[in-house]
């Protein structure tokens, strides 16, 4: 589900703080050199459009502007400032996720008339959130819940996105993937689209153009399932089992060490979901923490 963002939201101090000893348990940043990579991808189609090293993305906007245009149309819808709360202040990012948003500023800036309309979503990454044993009734990990219930922009996004604050939305990707693994729950053991490996029936994949692609490990679904649903839920949306269309297209702003589960994720959502979303993904920067 995407969320209007509420950029009055505010937070007290003993909000801010949730966790003192928090440190970021994600050990997936990029290690090699900077580069950046743009994709284009549609139903099967996966053309990539530039893969080069540099420090300075912004220095290829126009081309990447260039390739927005020629290839999306209609309703859009930007992702980027792709983010772990920072659980030790809520209200704090790193630079790395605001240059995220800043670029994706710049990109609204230059194609803003060729559009019906451009919206914004902040994809949440809340898999990494910090352990705690103590979790209520319903097994929700008190942290998530805590920076989910009502989501307060840090104040250096907030000053990003100002200008584009009536076009704002977030996501959690962790609720994303939960989704995903409701929607396959009664159907994966019978669909030929699926495949089971190890034991106990709790890890799942898609076989997708005889490459196998991981979606539940050990019963929980992962990163690219969070994908998988959040591309769903761009696309389209379900009421009374209607499906009606939301953004005709899609601009994906990430960093370059989420580039294999934001890829996977569009396949399998193309795959399982069949998608109708024309997007272009560009990767630049080492991490979203």
């Amino acid at each position: 589900m995407l969320t209007k963002l509420d950029f009055e939201l505010s937070l007290k101090n003993d909000e801010r703080n949730i966790c003192p000893t928090y440190e970021c348990c994600c050990d997936k940043e990029w290690k090699n050199l900077d580069r950046l990579i743009v994709k284009y991808v549609y139903k099967n189609i996966e053309e990539t459009l530039i893969n080069l090293e540099t420090d300075t993305p912004l220095e290829y906007l126009d081309k990447i502007c260039n390739y927005s245009r020629e290839k999306l149309s209609g309703n859009l819808i930007i992702a980027g400032a792709h983010t772990v709360i920072n659980l030790k202040d809520r209200l704090l990012v790193s630079n790395e996720v605001v240059k995220s948003a800043d670029f994706a500023m710049q990109i609204i800036a230059n194609i803003n008339n060729k559009f019906n309309n451009i919206d914004f979503l902040i994809p949440l990454n809340d898999f990494f959130m910090e352990k705690k044993e103590s979790q209520n009734e319903n097994n929700i990990n008190f942290y998530r819940d805590q920076c989910l219930k009502s989501y307060v922009i840090p104040t250096l996004l907030k000053n990003s996105l100002k200008d584009i604050k009536n076009n704002c939305y977030y996501c959690s990707e962790k609720n994303m993937a939960d989704k995903f693994k409701r929607h396959i729950k009664n159907i994966k053991k019978n669909n030929d689209l699926f495949y089971n490996y190890g034991d106990n029936n709790e890890h799942w994949g898609l076989n997708i153009n005889n490459k196998n692609i991981e979606i539940i490990n050990n019963n929980k679904p992962n990163c690219v399932a969070g994908n998988a649903a959040t591309f769903r839920d761009i696309n389209y949306t379900v009421n009374n089992r209607k499906k009606n269309k939301n953004y005709d297209s899609h601009i994906g702003i990430y960093p370059l060490c989420s580039m294999n589960n934001v890829i996977n994720g569009y396949k399998v959502a193309n795959s399982f979901y069949e998608i109708d979303l024309p997007t272009i993904l560009i990767f630049f920067e080492k991490k979203c923490f």
